[in-house]
């Protein structure tokens, strides 16, 4: 029998801790009041809070992978892709910004660009319902 040296739990320690930031991470985003996705390279959802998920009407498994226009109306998606274009080709640009209509609901949203370590990793888009 051998006796367990304190050094050997640190990565259970590590992996709790882990854990423990992105609970808290995914706490702040789900506070936060908007519906924030997160959108990979190819314009796919990578991930939604729940408030998105609400305001498009569908599930996290409905959108996971889809491209990110499947969460609008027709009507709305060329001002997405116009946006998504927009912050791409314009770095010094932080945000692009317009409302739409879904489901007889004004909902504004604002696309940016996901920079992880300085590189382009995809979009960001925040919904927010406009009477709020």
């Amino acid at each position: 029998m051998s006796v367990i040296e304190p050094g050997t739990l640190y990565p259970r320690q590590a992996t709790a801790e882990l854990v423990d930031d992105l609970n808290f991470q995914k706490a702040i985003t789900e506070s936060i009041g908007l519906g924030i996705v997160v959108v990979d390279k190819d314009a796919r959802v990578i991930n939604a809070t729940s408030k998105a998920l609400a305001i498009s009407n569908k599930s996290l498994e409905e959108i996971l992978n889809e491209p990110i226009t499947s969460l609008l109306p027709k009507e709305g998606r060329v001002p997405l892709i116009d946006a998504l274009k927009g912050v791409a080709r314009n770095p010094g640009l932080r945000k692009i910004s317009f409302s739409i209509t879904v489901r007889s609901q004004e909902i504004r949203l604002a696309v940016s660009l996901l920079r992880v370590s300085g590189d382009v990793a995809g979009w960001i888009v925040a919904m927010e319902e406009a009477d709020q």
